[in-house]
């Protein structure tokens, strides 16, 4: 399918966009004209994009927290982008593909999960899906036992998106390869099982290049729609070399990966939390090791929490799992007080937003109308914060330096982000997501 048509602009927009008109200006404006009303006219020619548009790429749908924004350092998650999860063995990075898929399915979308490692967790998805038919039914799962196969479902996938918005990008989708070094080439598998009865060696280099070869063709292709694409990979650890030297990781799959990404998150389970009656859970680092869009080096620590609930019809008890992103958002605010070199941080901070810690991860503010004799739970304030007083973020964000985006909204159509439409509001419009289910006992306590 040939690219669309760049929009021809008229000397008059290319002066505006150029600044006033000169002599000298004149004939650079008109040659800027003459050579997008030439490319509007070629099919299959380069997209041409001013710099307004191509900063207007990077609108989205709205992140649904706080520490989110921090770590990808602005307000949205863009489409038409490649995002990479990789880390150690139970970094719950599976966990993860899922709860940013389910963003997009509550914007209307629909969602894949290609699974290469033929060890689904529907009980998980489920869990993560809040139960929600819609969103369960919204995605479908894809058992590929070879690369072709994954590869081959993505991109008709992706051509399927395309094809049915013909131009009018209102229905997102988002595709999950978990992993893309799981499944071996077709004919490598055949001939493991014939001439070793399955044995051998594992052919990654064959898997590395026809991974670069097919990213080569589909990256250009997702770039043009409202479709992200989610690559799980599995990292491994070499050891430190020298006295203060850092552990070396490296991820599976192929170089042409990291070219291919605007984003890439490593993720490390810091420690396993507390078991209560009510379940468990992990502490996960996130950082971000690749960022097209901002600074990289990152990163956050959330808690996910897991734990089954008695269903009052007398049916199996269901579990819930959560990312708990406010209680980490909470989390990140409160650590300026005492983290390095961000003492002026911390005092605007107090300025804005009069955040006072207590024992037991709790906090009060008069400025979010928190009295310090009844303290609140992190996860609970930040809500407050999220909720209640969405004023309070714009100048948070400038502290932060993070970047505010065009918001796509449920049901809009991303071409008019693209097309610089949709401007960005004062103060953000308030989140789609559903709020979280409430955290079993002992949970909120936990240090």
């Amino acid at each position: 399918m040939a690219k669309k048509r760049a929009k021809a602009l008229s000397p008059a927009d290319e002066h505006e966009q150029n600044g006033p008109a000169d002599g000298r200006s004149d004939l650079r404006d008109s040659i800027q004209a003459a050579l997008r009303k030439t490319l509007a006219k070629q099919e299959g020619a380069p997209t041409l994009l001013t710099n307004k548009e191509a900063l207007a790429r990077a609108g989205g749908i709205a992140l649904p927290s706080l520490c989110l924004r921090y770590l990808f350092h602005q307000d949205t998650l863009p489409l038409g982008r490649i995002l990479t999860l990789s880390g150690l063995f139970r970094s719950n990075k599976t966990a993860l593909a899922f709860e940013i898929s389910s963003w997009i399915m509550q914007h209307q979308g629909l969602g894949w999960y290609n699974n290469a490692e033929e060890r689904d967790s529907p009980g998980m998805r489920s869990a993560i899906f809040r139960h929600d038919e819609e969103l369960i039914n919204s995605m479908q799962i894809l058992e590929c036992s070879t690369q072709e196969q994954w590869q081959g479902s993505v991109t008709h996938q992706l051509n399927t998106i395309m094809n049915a918005t013909k131009g009018v990008m209102i229905v997102p989708g988002v595709s999950i390869v978990d992993s893309i070094a799981a499944a071996p080439p077709k004919g490598e598998a055949a001939n493991f099982i014939k001439d070793k009865g399955g044995a051998g060696a594992r052919g990654f280099a064959t898997i590395a290049l026809l991974n670069s070869n097919w990213l080569t063709q589909i990256t250009h292709r997702v770039n043009d729609g409202p479709f992200l694409l989610l690559l799980i990979q599995h990292s491994s650890e070499k050891p430190a070399e020298g006295l203060y030297g850092q552990p070396i990781r490296t991820q599976k799959g192929g170089m042409e990966v990291g070219f291919a990404k605007t984003m890439a998150l490593e993720m490390t389970r810091v420690k396993d939390l507390k078991e209560t009656d009510s379940g468990g859970g992990a502490l996960i680092n996130i950082e971000c090791t690749k960022n097209s869009l901002g600074p990289t080096k990152r990163h956050i620590r959330v808690n996910c929490r897991w734990w089954w609930e008695e269903d009052p019809d007398g049916g199996d008890p269901k579990q819930q799992y959560v990312w708990d992103w406010h209680e980490a958002s909470m989390s990140l605010l409160l650590s300026m007080e005492t983290m390095p070199g961000r003492s002026a941080t911390w005092k605007k901070l107090k300025e804005i937003c009069d955040l006072h810690g207590e024992s037991r991860q709790r906090v009060w503010s008069k400025a979010l109308g928190i009295p310090s004799s009844s303290p609140v739970s992190y996860r609970e304030a930040m809500e407050v914060l999220e909720y209640d007083h969405p004023e309070l973020l714009p100048p948070i964000y400038n502290l932060f330096h993070i970047s505010r985006q065009p918001i796509l909204l449920p049901g809009a159509d991303l071409a008019q982000i693209w097309n610089g439409t949709v401007g960005i509001p004062d103060v953000a419009p308030p989140l789609p997501y559903r709020r979280e289910p409430i955290l079993g006992a002992g949970f909120a306590d936990e240090e």
